[in-house]
């Protein structure tokens, strides 16, 4: 990505695979955040916009995270209610 992207753009860090919010982008740097998370700089060189579904999956995973909904391991089955 050569373009200085707006605050509030959503990207995909491809070095650490993770979407976040642009907080501020100066130079060759743009910091990155998820929402109620840290935030963390990342190289422009390395970003893309994220595509609908990369976005809605990082939502997804910090309303679970928020909830305490955990995947895999401690998951409950259907219908299960103890």
């Amino acid at each position: 990505m050569q373009e200085i992207p707006e605050p509030g753009a959503v990207l995909l860090d491809g070095a650490s695979k993770r979407v976040g919010e642009v907080v501020s982008a100066e130079g060759p740097v743009v910091r990155l955040r998820r929402p109620g998370g840290l935030p963390w700089m990342a190289r422009l060189a390395d970003c893309e916009p994220a595509s609908a579904s990369e976005e809605l999956s990082s939502k997804v995973a910090q309303a679970n995270a928020g909830w305490g909904v955990t995947s895999g391991a401690g998951r409950r089955e259907a219908g299960s209610c103890r």
